[in-house]
């Protein structure tokens, strides 16, 4: 459907002839599924009829759409922003979507520091943020020294991770126009045996009809089975195939959107139907701030992540536990009630924890980890601590919580810049204690808070 009446309001001496392609969308600059913060990847250059700008995204393969001014500057003067993968730039790392990825890529001395991909652990495909991280633990970085191309002359680059478009950021002197209404939705699809991989439904396809012609387009996916005696036999087929054998089964696409909610529930994956959930504005995460109390001579250093153990397998999965994130040196704080601060631990709370179960039973807690995010937790890890100090119920320890695992021995930490795991050390089989870097009186009359603090909780 079109928006007629954005479109004919376009202002006077703006040549305001569009394709079918396009649909515009919204009023403002185009924004992905996040809202008004959700930029598109994008570049955009003045004084482009919009012709022009239109006709500049249908030469590009990647171009998913675009928004063109149509008022707030005399004529000649619009603005014309091409929208798409790519289009921003590009970085001499082929992993880096971004300028600010390109520029963070390297890698750090500590190996629990690094860069995480799509793939999981040790991708680098993005550094924002890793380099603090490196600094913060004491490690040494090695910048991989990526090169940012910026978009041809004379376009300027606006580089993010969203590629899709869903609305408009709502300024009145703009229209957004989108090339493909479907890209910002959830999807349903064929996971099919015949062929390999997965396939869709075309965008356009053929109908053989009488015998087998593929001579009538269509759009979408049809209503009855392209060859009603065998519903093996796919649904559409792709314009031009040769012969109509480049066959699509489309059932699954069919019926979701025939549903019309986009919803996980009504894509049939019992039937073999693989569901894709929308896609969703990246996340900016900020990096643990570091060690703040120095221990040195009761945890490691802290390592990056949130501490982990291993199954039989060498899976990586979660270690027995309690955590928390209200609790304080009397107990449960106040907070996260009405005109109460947020809840969240301080990482001298989160090691008290660990010291109050020590200070019961020496070697009962084998680390800890601590996030330096609004509302962190903190974890604290031992065989027996998901009962809770002294107790057989979590229950009965005041502000934590119980985290039953298998797992009872430390054996990594995951991907997770937001956390530091402190693994105790000095004990019978725990690893020796590094030096302590500096001020030894302070460090140690900070241990002997800490050990009063969890002597206090034991009564609790």
């Amino acid at each position: 459907m079109k928006f007629v009446a954005i479109v004919t309001a376009l202002a006077a001496g703006v040549d305001a002839q569009i394709s079918d392609r396009y649909t515009a969308v919204a009023t403002g600059g185009c924004r992905g599924n996040g809202g008004a913060s959700d930029h598109v990847n994008s570049k955009y250059e003045y004084g482009f009829t919009q012709n022009e700008c239109e006709g500049h995204c249908d030469s590009l393969d990647t171009c998913v759409g675009y928004a063109y001014q149509t008022g707030g500057q005399e004529n000649g003067q619009q603005n014309c922003i091409i929208y798409g993968p790519g289009v921003a730039g590009s970085c001499s790392d082929a992993n880096q979507d971004t300028k600010e990825k390109c520029w963070a890529a390297g890698s750090c001395s500590d190996p629990s520091v690094f860069c995480t991909g799509a793939s999981g652990r040790g991708e680098g495909t993005n550094c924002v943020g890793i380099q603090t991280l490196c600094d913060n633990v004491g490690g040494i970085w090695y910048p991989a020294s990526a090169v940012w191309t910026e978009p041809e002359s004379p376009w300027n680059g606006e580089p993010t991770t969203t590629t899709h478009i869903h609305t408009g950021n709502g300024n009145a002197d703009f229209t957004c126009y989108d090339l493909d209404l479907d890209d910002h939705q959830a999807t349903c699809t064929n996971e099919i045996t015949y062929h390999s991989g997965l396939l869709e439904c075309a965008d356009s396809w053929t109908s053989p009809t009488d015998g087998g012609s593929c001579a009538q387009e269509q759009n979408g996916c049809p209503a009855e089975p392209c060859n009603n005696d065998n519903d093996t036999v796919s649904w559409c087929c792709n314009k031009g195939s040769e012969g109509c054998d480049d066959w699509h089964y489309c059932a699954c696409e069919r019926d979701f959107e025939a549903a019309d909610t986009y919803a996980e529930e009504d894509c049939d994956v019992a039937a073999g139907c693989v569901y894709t959930a929308a896609p969703v504005m990246e996340t900016v995460v900020v990096p643990h701030a570091g060690d703040e109390l120095n221990m040195g001579s009761t945890y490691l250093h802290g390592q990056s992540g949130a501490c982990r153990g291993s199954d039989e397998n060498g899976a990586q999965v979660g270690l027995n536990s309690k955590y928390a994130n209200s609790c304080d040196a009397s107990g449960t704080k106040v907070c996260g009630g009405v005109g109460e601060p947020a809840c969240d631990m301080t990482q001298a709370e989160c090691e008290a924890g660990c010291a109050a179960e020590n200070a019961r039973s020496p070697g009962a807690c084998v680390a800890y980890h601590h996030g330096s995010h609004d509302g962190a937790w903190c974890s604290v890890f031992g065989p027996t601590l998901h009962e809770g100090i002294g107790t057989d119920v979590p229950e009965a320890d005041a502000c934590w919580f119980g985290n039953p695992y298998d797992a009872v021995e430390f054996t990594g930490t995951n991907v997770n810049i937001q956390y530091l795991c402190f693994v105790t050390c000095g004990g019978a089989g725990q690893p020796v204690c590094p030096e302590e870097d500096s001020d030894a009186a302070a460090k140690t009359a900070l241990k002997a808070g800490a050990a009063a603090l969890g002597a206090a909780a034991l009564l609790l």
